[in-house]
């Protein structure tokens, strides 16, 4: 019950303990299941085996096997004579299986099985998740270099080139730039200002001689 809980919360991964000789049936070792302890027992030295296979599904999985040693005498109290074992047990499970196993015997295997479409699965959310996150900053950098763009050059450029429609009308009196920037816009409009004044001055000069010639005029 504890594997199949595990087994539930661990979508798509799969844990098994399987012997030869099990108290319960539902443990026993079938086909390749067999051949992976028989390995075990031929190499006791072998501490794990990886390796893939097809299900009858048709579907492909990665699975790691480790041998089960009896280590410890007290295992023998369950799995050693029928007599010795606990009263529960053989109520349980009879007395037919799972006994006579021997100290430092290997009797099964534990038995982890994942699906290869799982990793794939998690590489491409990997991918998608990466993507994703490449796409977010992309996105924040080009909006930041927007902004700042269109807050220290657009605009200010947008105003010369309003202030130069004025000019071309000769709608130069109290036109003027913002001037207190010291990077290149603001000298730009400082030059601009000055031309202004300038422009304006010699409007005005040019003015003059037109009034006067009216003045002698109306005189004569």
């Amino acid at each position: 019950q504890l594997f199949k809980g595990l087994n539930q919360q661990y979508d798509g991964y799969t844990y098994a303990e399987r012997a030869l000789n099990p108290t319960n049936l539902k443990d026993l070792a079938e086909g390749w299941q067999v051949e992976l302890i028989r390995e075990f027992i031929t190499n006791p030295d072998l501490k794990e085996i990886i390796g893939q296979r097809s299900t009858k599904q048709g579907l492909k999985s990665v699975y790691v096997a480790q041998p089960i040693q009896i280590n410890a005498q007290s295992c023998l109290q369950c799995h050693g004579k029928p007599e010795d074992a606990p009263p529960a047990l053989i109520k349980t499970y009879g007395d037919a299986r799972g006994f006579d196993w021997k100290l430092n015997e290997i009797v099964g295997i534990r038995l982890l099985s994942v699906p290869t479409s799982m990793p794939e699965k998690q590489a491409r959310q990997a991918i998608f998740s990466f993507l994703l996150l490449l796409a977010s900053i992309f996105l924040i950098a080009y909006t930041t270099v927007s902004l700042i763009v269109r807050r220290w050059v657009v605009n200010p450029l947008n105003s010369i080139a309003h202030l130069v429609e004025e000019i071309s009308l000769r709608k130069v009196e109290g036109s003027q730039l913002p001037d207190g920037r010291s990077d290149e816009i603001g000298k730009l409009s400082q030059s601009i200002n000055r031309l202004l004044i300038s422009l304006s001055k010699a409007l005005s000069n040019c003015n003059l001689p037109s009034s006067h010639s009216e003045d002698i005029s109306q005189t004569k």
